[in-house]
């Protein structure tokens, strides 16, 4: 299926498009909904504690579904519920996320286990809730939130780095995936930001882990959340906050950017292929994989 991208220019470009933004009641999410609510965006807010949720939402004047996203049926329930109210959705923004600081040997299983539910799957459960209505309509934008943490290791990180390491794999793959569709896909960097995420962190972070960290400039929730939304206006893939995030980004995503150069026309033969052998398919919807779900 080919569609025209979401595009962004002129004064206004956040009226009407429909937002949704998983973690929305807090910290960088929250940030971004209140941003985006004062630039004529319809804002739809997604995360688990409904009071706060609630509060949240009245203040950006936004709508709102209490989920998990760890529960992916619940998502896509709240998901749905959304964009019924408020129309398909236009960008999604996943921002859901926890931070559990502490050697291995420190961390419980559980402390290991939902870092990787709420991090990892979490943006993924996001993403496909609100794929196959993307890919049918012809356009939308998947931001997923990975970390500078995500890009390099970090003492006393080690059940937080792999999640976002993942984020940013599935990020690359799903782009792929995409191509042609009028889908975009969008993968932000933050450092260490002052949220309430932070301060809960900051409570158990080994001594070294805290040394470390205190070499890092913390960026505040509103500087993240414009630059975030700065980097959507401008199509970039990789949304950064620092100079040193945006060289570790282009090193690290080196060679993932070689490997297209290497498999695109086979990738470009299948698809061609794809669209010769399949055109009484795709009109009951085989070519579209996202279509089993609509």
């Amino acid at each position: 299926m080919t569609g025209r991208s979401l595009v962004f220019g002129g004064d206004d470009h956040w009226r009407d498009r429909h937002v949704v933004v998983t973690g929305g009641s807090r910290g960088i999410g929250r940030a971004i909904c209140g941003e985006l609510a004062t630039r004529g965006a319809r804002v739809s807010m997604i995360a688990r504690n409904s009071l706060q949720l609630a509060a949240a939402a009245r203040e950006c004047g936004a709508r709102w579904s209490s989920a998990d996203v760890t529960d992916e049926e619940g998502l896509q329930n709240a998901v749905r519920s959304l964009t019924e109210r408020a129309g398909p959705c236009d960008v999604l923004i996943s921002c859901a996320g926890l931070g559990i600081p502490g050697m291995v040997g420190d961390l419980s299983s559980d402390d290991i286990r939902i870092q990787l539910h709420t991090n990892y799957l979490g943006a993924v459960n996001a993403a496909r809730a609100v794929l196959p209505t993307m890919v049918a309509q012809g356009h939308g934008r998947i931001v997923l939130t990975s970390s500078t943490a995500g890009l390099v290791s970090v003492i006393g990180f080690a059940g937080y780095c792999p999640t976002k390491a993942a984020v940013r794999m599935f990020a690359l793959a799903l782009d792929q995936e995409l191509v042609g569709t009028g889908v975009r896909i969008s993968t932000v960097y933050p450092p260490d930001t002052d949220t309430p995420g932070l301060a809960v962190e900051n409570l158990r972070k080994p001594a070294v882990t805290q040394a470390v960290s205190g070499t890092i400039r913390v960026r505040s929730a509103a500087e993240v959340a414009r630059r975030t939304i700065r980097g959507i206006e401008r199509d970039r893939r990789n949304i950064t906050m620092d100079p040193l995030t945006t060289v570790l980004v282009r090193w690290a995503n080196g060679p993932d950017f070689a490997a297209r150069l290497v498999t695109r026309r086979t990738i470009a033969r299948h698809r061609q292929l794809d669209n010769l052998t399949g055109t009484v398919e795709s009109a009951e919807g085989a070519a579209n994989p996202y279509a089993r779900t609509l």
